[in-house]
């Protein structure tokens, strides 16, 4: 049964959401992907460039199971989306703090040309 941007297959166990990578880049699929591998087995098919089709499977389920499964999915790759937006936003300004933190003072400089 096709729903949304996913298809349901009860007698597998299956449920095949469809993802556009114009919209979602692979490295959000696959971390929303990996967010699922301890309920469900995943596979991931399709072309990168056009289609990708995750499917997760689960053994004992049933319609309602598989397509609440399906928009947790698309609930968990809008919260990649913007994690990965996030981080790469913040990712000069976290970069400052991390050298800023590991280089030495002024203090500590001076401290070492006085050693010298």
């Amino acid at each position: 049964m096709k729903k949304h941007n996913f298809e349901i297959d009860i007698k597998e166990g299956k449920i095949s959401v469809e993802v556009t990578p114009g919209i979602f880049p692979m490295p959000v699929i696959m971390s929303a992907a990996y967010h699922f591998i301890d309920d469900a087995d995943v596979i991931i098919d399709g072309d990168p460039s056009k289609k990708v089709i995750v499917n997760l499977i689960l053994n004992d389920s049933d319609e309602s199971n598989l397509e609440r499964l399906g928009y947790e999915f698309n609930i968990e790759l809008i919260n990649s989306f913007l994690k990965d937006l996030q981080a790469r936003r913040y990712m000069n300004v976290r970069n400052a703090m991390i050298q800023a933190a590991l280089s030495p003072t002024r203090a500590q400089r001076q401290i070492e040309e006085n050693r010298t």
